[in-house]
């Protein structure tokens, strides 16, 4: 599993990434994209995993001061 940072305008998203093949988001409610370490390698023998962690949960950046 591959972990990485994406920029956007509101701050850092963190995202882990694993696999090859067809692209597969996997979004989290709350939490943080932790919850799937253990799905991951299964869906990787066939897909490409993204599991972003959202601002203000997991090792992305805390929500922006003007978000409520």
């Amino acid at each position: 599993m591959k972990r990485g940072y994406a920029d956007t305008p509101e701050g850092q998203i963190h995202y882990m990434s694993a696999g090859v093949g067809e692209p597969l988001l996997l979004l989290h409610q709350t939490g943080s994209s932790r919850q799937y370490r253990k799905l991951m390698p299964m869906l990787a023998e066939h897909y490409r995993i993204y599991a972003p962690d959202n601002l203000g949960s997991g090792n992305s950046d805390p929500l922006p001061a003007n978000v409520q």
